[in-house]
């Protein structure tokens, strides 16, 4: 398996899920050093747990990652090392290395690009997230994939961003967990599942009946840094009645506000990749 199927594969997941709806609003909050940033923070409007979802939402600015990740498509397992670097809501880079500090492959994601680089086989990508609706017909999200990695709340879809309404969600509790679940007839089934200590999210549980096709994504190892909660152990498949799809990722450190750059440079001997040709 080429490294960018590895690659796609994690885009496939946001993409999955895509459709789900992160608010956004404008807020200041009190760095380290004492001074006042505007950033953007994920927000929850009318939702009867909304405070406590609210403030377990990592909200950062730079943060840097040393994961572990593991792939596995039922034929082939690959392990490799990743270091995830991101600014929030402006950019996430990925290096991957198979071992010995050899890159295999490089990601670029923005709001508005896709970029990735596949040394092993010296062949880049650079497009838009349309491209990719269009290829794998699904709606691929940044803002999705920033929430995957950093274990915050994802909403199946409203039609109106600015106020969602909880009224269509069957919200339970029990003695360790919240559950939010919200049944699009025989389209799709979203329940997720969030600790009652911590309020992060535990389990995301995707069910797509017709196409026979379950996306399910775990959170574990929860670990307080700096006051913001983590999971240092995800855990994402994919499965249908004919393949699954596993990607398991283990963070090894976590440093927040560090200078992060989003170094990326496409050789003039790289070819470009095709996927109309895959």
């Amino acid at each position: 398996m080429k490294v960018n199927s590895f690659i796609i594969f994690f885009i496939i997941v946001s993409i999955s899920i895509s459709s789900c709806a992160i608010f956004k609003h404008k807020q200041k909050i009190e760095n380290n050093s004492n001074t006042t940033n505007e950033v953007t923070k994920n927000i929850i409007y009318k939702n009867p747990i909304q405070d406590s979802l609210l403030n377990a939402i990592v909200n950062f600015n730079t943060i840097q990652i040393k994961s572990n990740c593991d792939f596995n498509d039922g034929d082939k397992n690959i392990s490799m090392g990743a270091t995830i670097k991101m600014k929030q809501d402006s950019f996430i880079w990925i290096s991957i290395s198979p071992g010995l500090g050899i890159e295999a492959a490089r990601v670029l994601l923005t709001p508005d690009s896709v970029k990735f680089i596949d040394r092993f086989h010296a062949e880049y990508f650079a497009g838009t997230y349309s491209y990719i609706k269009t290829k794998f017909q699904f709606k691929a999200d940044f803002y999705t994939i920033q929430s995957i990695l950093l274990c915050n709340l994802i909403l199946y879809p409203f039609d109106d961003l600015k106020s969602p309404d909880f009224a269509f969600y069957n919200f339970t509790q029990d003695t360790k967990s919240k559950y939010l679940e919200r049944n699009f007839s025989d389209t799709l089934i979203y329940k997720s599942q969030i600790n009652l200590k911590n309020n992060k999210p535990e389990l995301y549980n995707f069910s797509e009946p017709k196409k026979a096709r379950i996306t399910q994504i775990l959170y574990s190892d929860f670990k307080n840094i700096e006051n913001l909660i983590f999971s240092e152990k995800i855990d994402i498949s994919i499965s249908d009645a004919s393949k699954k799809y596993e990607i398991n990722l283990e963070y090894e450190k976590i440093e927040l506000n560090v200078d992060v750059k989003p170094l990326f440079k496409i050789s003039k001997n790289y070819t470009k990749i095709n996927f109309d040709k895959k």
